[in-house]
């Protein structure tokens, strides 16, 4: 097997996606298959969410997610807030599938 750039590229993404927080968020977006704001993934994994929003970040800046603005209905009081919702990019399959055939 020769080592090349993409090769080394997929590696550095697969030890970004393994990282057990990180692990934790890949599986909850793709379990509910649909954007999930920070609150709701922090909620869901049992992490704070400034934790949450770090490792989104370093999924984000690896092209394994990617964030939208948005707004949702907040209960009590009701109101619209701004939130960002993330979902994972299809570079996310393509990494495991990858890592799937080199094993």
């Amino acid at each position: 097997m020769f080592v090349t750039e993409t090769w080394i590229s997929n590696v550095g993404k697969m030890r970004a996606m393994v990282q057990p927080m990180r692990f934790k968020i890949i599986q909850t977006l793709r379990a509910a298959g649909r954007p999930m704001y920070i609150e709701e993934i922090a909620e869901r994994i049992e992490e704070e969410r400034k934790y949450v929003a770090y490792h989104l970040g370093i999924l984000r800046g690896k092209s394994l997610a990617k964030m939208e603005r948005g707004r949702t209905l907040y209960p009590l009081p009701i109101h619209l807030r701004n939130v960002s919702y993330h979902e994972l990019t299809p570079e996310v399959d393509r990494i495991f599938q990858w890592f799937s055939q080199i094993i």
